[in-house]
């Protein structure tokens, strides 16, 4: 569960703001001024170190919320800021961004605006933590399977499926009905909030279509609106004459890029 921190002056902008993010398991604090969250004082439950991410409006009774991302960045710079605001100018924009935030929000705002951008900024913050070991072992299975695919010459497949905006327990039903649809040998991957990867070996493309099809009826009955994109080995790759085990790295980040994944250096 994730820890979020409302910053607004607002009583109403609050209670919106929280009415709509309890409804997808996120646990939310408040905060009506500047003061209060540079003295860590906003809750006697939970501190800014247990704080997973912050919505700060830029008007506040006590100060400008610029001044107080400016501290936050200095004092807890590990904790995503979104600035909150009716203010469209781009100056203040760009400042925002200038000082660290890592989006920006203009009021009035709809669900979806909000849980994508929210979303989006968790993702960034926790791909450090929980998302981490999931992808450095689908990287690693990825070099493996390319070892293996050009022994053996048989192919192999990656199926991305993606969920928009899932609820944590519809996002549980759906990795449940997928690790139980899938083979022994096949592996599935929580890479990301909402994005499932599944590796199916000894599959071409068009056998791992046909499963894809044959689960789309069930997975749209639990999860409403998803999308997915297929990419294998070696269709998907630029071979010139045979696989060559030394372009392994090669080949697997052409079949990222091919389901739309861009991994930092870092993470490799």
């Amino acid at each position: 569960m994730f820890n979020i921190l409302i910053v607004d002056d607002s009583k109403v902008s609050r209670l919106l703001v929280k009415n709509i993010l309890k409804q997808y398991n996120f646990k939310v604090f408040e905060a009506q001024d500047m003061m209060s969250v540079k003295n860590n004082i906003f809750s006697k439950e939970i501190g800014l170190d247990d704080i997973d991410l912050i919505l700060l409006d830029i008007n506040l009774n006590d100060g400008n919320g610029l001044e107080l991302l400016s501290f936050l960045r200095d004092k807890y710079p590990k904790i995503p800021v979104i600035m909150i605001s009716g203010e469209d100018r781009k100056d203040t924009i760009l400042n925002s961004i200038k000082l660290g935030a890592k989006d920006y929000i203009l009021k009035p705002f709809d669900k979806d605006t909000l849980l994508n951008k929210v979303k989006s900024a968790l993702t960034f913050k926790k791909i450090g933590s929980i998302f981490k070991k999931e992808l450095e072992a689908l990287l690693k299975d990825i070099l493996i399977e390319i070892s293996r695919s050009i022994i053996s010459k048989y192919p192999f497949t990656l199926l991305k499926i993606t969920f928009e905006n899932p609820e944590e327990v519809i996002l549980k039903n759906c990795k449940e009905f997928l690790e139980n649809s899938i083979r022994e040998i096949d592996k599935l991957y929580l890479i990301g909030y909402g994005e499932i990867i599944i590796l199916l070996p000894l599959t071409g493309k068009s056998d791992a279509e046909i499963l894809l099809n044959s689960l789309k009826e069930k997975i749209s009955a639990l999860c409403s609106n998803f999308q997915s994109v297929v990419a294998s080995f070696p269709d998907d790759v630029q071979i010139s004459e045979k696989p060559d085990p030394q372009n392994r790295n090669q080949y697997r980040d052409e079949l990222l890029k091919k389901l739309g994944l861009s991994i930092s250096d870092d993470t490799r």
